[in-house]
């Protein structure tokens, strides 16, 4: 089987295909064809090996070699005890906390970290959602959800996650501040946001007391930004982002939030098939539909990730496999 492939830490031309034999299946366990695998900002983290806490166990060489989580393909063989799924099922997962290899033609995958995708929607698109959808949903819940009325800044807001975000927080009634570059702000108009900020131009953290939530998706603050851009009792979500970020607040910011109404958190990511579920069925309830960038070949990865790592995208970047 073809496969992407990386051996050493770096930018893409470090990708390179290759043919493996395909993997075996153990019990509890299902094979799949990946028809098509998103790209993320994990992938791109663990092929540079930056942050650096993403070495932990491989400092001087990458762990896993064929990279890509966000998976959507075809039942291709069952391992033993496996009896909720069929040869041939449509399905979708987040292959994070697994093995990865979403990159490759065939991968393995955990039965029960599967969900089902629509007839009606393809595997383009459902590659869209396993990681990416399932990061939004998370940190909405983490800040207590969404309500009416409430003004949510949401940063990074024009990747695969942010546009997400922007139409469940316009469809629970919200008013929504977007934040990314310049090329960006017009798709997330479309998107829904009723203000749209250009990093390159304003800094959201002059806003002072002004949001009642803030969900962010490329932290690059120290924590007493965020905390003077919430009103009384904001809660502010941060999923990625830079290292000192992170760590500035998880600790400055988990002291600061014990003194007072405002709370600073640290998303912590749990892939889950009932998560991939439910955004499956927003989809068919026609409350979300999938924003797809581009679409590029496995033979073309290189290209994607060059086009992914200049922060242009306006949605999702997808590899397709499927040879069609």
């Amino acid at each position: 089987m073809r496969v992407a492939e990386f051996n050493q830490y770096g930018g893409a031309e470090r990708l390179q295909l290759s043919e493996h034999s395909e993997p075996a299946t153990c019990s509890g366990q299902v094979k799949l064809r990946v028809m098509a695998t998103g790209l993320n900002d994990f992938d791109w983290g663990m092929m540079r090996g930056k942050p650096y806490v993403l070495r932990i166990g491989a400092f001087k060489k990458p762990k896993y070699s064929v990279l890509g989580c966000d998976v959507a393909g075809e039942v291709a063989e069952l391992g033993p005890g496996v009896t909720e799924w069929s040869v041939g099922d449509r399905v979708a997962v987040d292959l994070s906390d697994q093995n990865w290899g979403g990159f490759g033609e065939y991968t393995i995958a955990k039965a029960d970290s599967l969900a089902r995708i629509p007839d009606d929607m393809s595997f383009v698109e459902a590659a869209t959602l396993p990681h990416s959808g399932v990061l939004a949903l998370q940190a909405v819940r983490q800040i207590g959800g969404f309500r009416k009325g409430k003004h949510i800044l949401i940063n990074g807001a024009g990747g695969g996650s942010g546009h997400i975000l922007i139409k469940m927080a316009v469809q629970a009634g919200m008013k929504v501040t977007a934040v990314d570059t310049t090329s960006k702000l017009n798709y997330l108009r479309k998107c829904g946001a009723e203000e749209v900020i250009d990093y390159t131009k304003e800094n959201y953290f002059d806003r002072k007391d002004m949001f009642d939530l803030i969900i962010d998706l490329q932290g690059h603050g120290k924590a007493a930004s965020y905390y003077s851009c919430l009103k009384k009792g904001g809660r502010m979500s941060l999923v990625g982002g830079a290292s000192s970020t992170i760590i500035g607040v998880l600790f400055i910011g988990g002291l600061m939030s014990l003194f007072s109404s405002k709370k600073l958190l640290v998303l912590g990511h749990k892939p889950n098939a009932s998560d991939i579920a439910q955004l499956m069925d927003l989809y068919s309830n026609g409350v979300y539909s999938p924003v797809v960038d581009s679409v590029y070949p496995l033979e073309e990865i290189q290209s994607a990730f060059e086009h992914y790592r200049m922060g242009q995208p306006k949605g999702k970047v997808v590899i397709d496999l499927s040879d069609k």
